[in-house]
């Protein structure tokens, strides 16, 4: 079996990693930490903004497919994009659970055609869970209840669908 080797990146490599006359060194001062710590702040606040704001949409969404079963479809496309996006970046801003339950509602969304009125409930309630989440601003993987919360979210689907 070959082993691995580790090649150091050139000089040239380097530069372009980290831009020495705009940007950061490799080897940050404090000052330089508490500029890139501000700006993942920034970021995380963005992140919240944009997903207040998906979820805002799906949940009016969801109520106009409720009463025209038409829009149904575009629905599901909008929420598996949403719910894609918003477990991608979740974890990145330390909400894992916020990821863990839009990976429950991308695959639900991913398996619905015409939905009955308990499945339509099971996405209303996965919307709401990402909200709370939100609102309450829990970070890391929530407590006790969050994870009940998540084993409810798999027997339902498993029941339902």
């Amino acid at each position: 079996m070959a082993k691995a080797q580790i090649i150091p990146p050139s000089m040239d490599l380097r530069r372009r990693a980290v831009n020495s006359k705009k940007g950061f060194s490799i080897n940050p001062q404090p000052e330089e930490l508490k500029k890139i710590e501000k700006a993942v702040h920034q970021s995380g606040d963005k992140f919240i903004a944009s997903v207040a704001a998906a979820l805002r949409s799906l949940r009016s969404a969801l109520a106009d497919a409720e009463q025209d079963p038409s829009r149904w479809e575009s629905l599901m496309v909008d929420i598996r994009r949403h719910a894609f996006d918003i477990k991608g970046l979740g974890g990145t801003f330390d909400y894992p659970l916020l990821t863990e339950i839009a990976r429950s509602l991308h695959a639900v969304a991913g398996r619905i055609g015409d939905a009955n009125p308990k499945q339509m409930a099971i996405i209303r309630c996965h919307i709401d869970a990402l909200y709370v989440v939100l609102a309450q601003r829990i970070q890391g993987s929530g407590g006790k209840i969050e994870q009940e919360l998540l084993e409810a979210f798999r027997l339902a689907i498993a029941k339902n669908w």
